[in-house]
């Protein structure tokens, strides 16, 4: 017995630490960061009503700060041009959303693990931001600047409009238009694709080729009022999507089950293990949760 007494309280770590239950898997939130051109770094969680001053860009910024809105535009002063552009850069980690209203009045939601370089004020041509992740916007129309949205290789030409732009589909970039009118532009190349309300342009990264086919673009713009919704995807897709916004790693112990396809419309703000019900209800499929890790099996 005394053996055994010193033994426990002589070596308390090597005891297994217990997996995390799901509950303790929180849905996403509002959280990002904020880098001016200056080299400023701003956790706009902590964020309230506020003027910076970033240095560069030798000029005040009015902020109005919420717990998910960056407000750059101000009615009470106009729409502003400047000849000098200055871009600052927001950053959504995993588990994370935010909404961004440029200085011209477009609002951007930006999805998990998500960056945006957007100017402070638009220079006097052209409204240009680069992407790489997952937005959705709504352009204030001015049919003097064209809103341009670079993409990793592929241009975005809009003509005030709402549309879904995503990164994150293997070797694709997607384009949804929901209204308005877009064109997709390929770098060397002076031919415009033209894409009309209802319709995706996906651009093969790969072959450099771009398909257009007809969709239901609720599915991919239903992240945007808090609902997952998913048509005939695989697996994995599915789980890629759930790792993103639920900050957890998936570890499959049968590779075959990345295949299986599933549809439905489940809560973004749920917890997880409903979700998961959901899909094994459906599939089959088994999940473990480990700590951040999800095991999926048959």
């Amino acid at each position: 017995i005394l053996v055994a007494i010193a033994y426990y309280f002589m070596a308390p770590n090597e005891t297994m630490e217990s997996p995390v239950i799901a509950h303790q898997i929180q849905p996403g939130m509002s959280k990002a960061t904020l880098y001016l051109s200056d080299g400023q770094e701003i956790d706009l969680l902590q964020l309230g009503d506020s003027t910076l001053r970033d240095g560069l860009a030798e000029q005040e910024i009015l902020l109005r700060g919420t717990s998910n809105t960056l407000n750059y535009y101000d009615p009470s002063r106009g729409i502003r041009q400047v000849e000098k552009v200055v871009y600052n850069k927001i950053v959504v980690p995993r588990g994370g959303e935010y909404m961004l209203i440029l200085s011209d009045g477009t609002k951007v939601w930006l999805n998990s693990e998500t960056e945006m370089e957007y100017p402070l004020c638009f220079g006097l041509d052209v409204r240009e931001v680069r992407l790489k992740g997952e937005a959705y916007f709504e352009v204030k129309k001015d049919s003097t600047r064209p809103f341009c949205v670079e993409i990793e290789g592929m241009q975005v030409r809009v003509y005030g409009t709402s549309f879904n732009v995503n990164t994150r589909k293997g070797n694709d970039i997607q384009t949804v238009l929901v209204e308005g009118e877009v064109s997709i532009k390929l770098p060397h190349s002076t031919k415009e694709y033209m894409l009309s309300p209802g319709k995706l342009a996906r651009f093969d990264r790969g072959s450099g080729k771009i398909e257009i086919k007809s969709v239901n673009v609720q599915q991919y713009v239903a992240w945007t009022k808090g609902i997952f919704t998913f048509e005939e995807e695989s697996l994995e897709q599915i789980m890629n999507t759930l790792s993103l916004w639920y900050d957890v790693d998936v570890f499959y112990q049968t590779e075959s089950v990345k295949h299986l396809h599933f549809s439905g419309h489940l809560g973004r703000y749920k917890e997880i293990q409903d979700i998961l019900d959901a899909i094994t209800e459906a599939t089959g499929v088994k999940f473990t949760i480990k700590e951040r890790i999800i095991i999926v099996t048959k």
